[in-house]
């Protein structure tokens, strides 16, 4: 059999530009920016479930002449025209919507339930405005949650913000955040952000959100009340109403116990019965809380440093000095000295000598004795720091050896 489908698609799409017998009058969008689009009822019920129900005779209204007049205020003009191209040619053109538009023509399309298009468009938008996704991720993550067919961009604003969380947190539109977002953030086991910092944000929530309303502020990652009286005036049965879908979320193993007793504990009636008895045995290993702690983001072996300082350094390594991020906290502490070799001595980076134990620069950091292996001294030569503010000999206890990956 002889197919001839190309001359069918070819014809059939010419009909949108060259048809002298439409019968719908669409009107598009809301003043000043309205535009009236002419289609065909037969191709629009056709290829939309939508609109064969909304131009059946049950519901579509007609003119004198006995066109079907549609109206949706709600849509852009300009994105009504790339769906209704794509209705009569089968093609989706983005080549001319802005981001914001491609996210409104996500949302036009779930309204009129054009099922194969999810998937694509919402590929399209996370591989071509990652950077706006990114610079707008309360507003993105707030749309994609609001519609349940919207799982790959929903999963792909939550791994954002778990690996960037301050930026999400600490933003204005953090407030107003739906709950089902907040279940999924809470939910993964890869949050970059201490839990106590984690907590004291889901503390804010729910006082905004209660049916009581507080309001208070987070300053360098500590809550703020501008009174004593907006603390005694909290109403604890109504913070845990609210925050009840997300308590048995937050790892309380991961808080320390004297951040648990200064920050945690005064909202002690609203927690769970189970952890309450498990503080209250010291952390018993025999009381069982739901929740593992958190995987660090990064991973390591090491007696002599933490997750977190491994997070300092492995920053440091991808020049990200001044930005020193450590579970989405900025770090300013300054008992951390982190030093680069100088551009034009990057000959000297690392001596490595039969005779010698680690050895950096010209004697910046050198270990050089074999009869006194632990024997050590700094000098600074060739590094944009000095690593100790005196040339005097010391003795090390343990050193350490790490692998970089990249």
């Amino acid at each position: 059999m002889t197919s001839f489908l190309s001359k069918l698609f070819t014809d059939v799409s010419n009909l949108l530009k060259n048809s002298d017998d439409y019968n719908v009058l669409l009107e598009i969008g809301q003043p000043p920016n309205i535009k009236v689009f002419r289609a065909h009822s037969i191709i629009l019920k056709a290829r939309c479930l939508y609109f064969k129900s909304a131009l059946s005779n049950d519901w579509c209204k007609k003119d004198e002449n006995r066109n079907i007049i549609f109206k949706k205020p709600n849509i852009l003009p300009n994105v009504f025209e790339v769906i209704l191209n794509y209705v009569y040619t089968g093609t989706l053109v983005f080549s001319n919507l802005t981001t914001s538009e491609i996210i409104h023509l996500l949302e036009t399309i779930d309204e009129l339930a054009f099922e194969e298009l999810f998937s694509h468009v919402q590929e399209h938008l996370i591989s071509h405005s990652s950077e706006f996704i990114k610079q707008n991720i309360s507003t993105v993550t707030d749309i994609a949650f609001k519609h349940e067919a919207f799982k790959i961009l929903q999963t792909y604003c939550i791994d954002l913000i778990t690996k960037e969380p301050q930026p999400f947190f600490s933003s204005p539109a953090f407030l107003s955040t739906n709950e089902s977002i907040l279940i999924a953030i809470l939910s993964s086991d890869d949050v970059r952000i201490e839990e106590i910092i984690l907590w004291n944000y889901i503390i804010q929530w729910g006082l905004h959100n209660s049916s009581t309303p507080i309001e208070m502020i987070i300053k360098d990652d500590e809550i703020e009340y501008e009174t004593i009286d907006e603390y005694t005036s909290i109403d604890f049965t109504s913070l845990k109403t609210t925050l009840s879908p997300l308590l048995s979320l937050i790892r309380f193993s991961d808080i320390s116990t004297e951040d648990y007793e200064t920050k945690v504990k005064p909202f002690q009636s609203i927690l769970p019965s189970n952890l309450l008895l498990w503080r209250y045995h010291f952390e018993d290993k025999t009381i069982k809380i739901n929740l593992t702690s958190r995987k660090p983001p990064y991973s390591i072996n090491s007696t002599l440093i933490n997750h977190k300082q491994s997070t300092i350094i492995a920053n440091w390594i991808d020049s990200n000095e001044g930005n020193l991020n450590v579970n989405g906290k900025i770090q300013f502490e300054s008992n951390y000295i982190l030093s680069r070799i100088q551009p034009n001595l990057k000959y000297y980076a690392i001596y490595d000598g039969e005779n010698f134990g680690p050895s950096f620069g010209k004697g910046d950091m050198e270990f050089s004795c074999i009869s006194r292996p632990r024997e050590g001294f700094c000098r600074w030569r060739c590094y944009d720091k000095p690593i100790r503010d005196t040339e005097a000999r010391f003795w090390i206890e343990e050193i350490e050896v790490f692998k970089v990956i990249q």
